[in-house]
């Protein structure tokens, strides 16, 4: 049995003046495929308040709403930094 994907993410970060992390949305696009199935495809979204404390989190997987990992928060929150510190190379 064979089995491969493809996928894609878009991200925004919206920063205030300071250049603080506000919010973030992430929206993932998947399609998986094995060798005797058709292609299936996932689509999310999460949106992620960092103007509150602890940041709040919503997230849906085929309009369906999920709950988010923290890993998920963790990992946007990552990469709004790399993102900030290449923009001030």
């Amino acid at each position: 049995m064979s089995f491969g994907d493809d996928g894609q993410a878009n991200r925004l970060f919206r920063f205030d003046a300071a250049a603080t992390l506000r919010s973030a949305t992430e929206q993932r696009t998947i399609t998986a495929q094995s060798g005797s199935s058709s292609p299936t495809t996932l689509r999310s979204e999460l949106f992620v308040d960092f103007s509150v404390t602890p940041p709040k989190a919503t997230k849906t997987v085929d309009d369906v709403p999920r709950t988010a990992a923290p890993y998920e928060i963790d990992n946007l929150r990552r990469r709004a930094a790399l993102l900030l510190q290449q923009a001030h190379r």
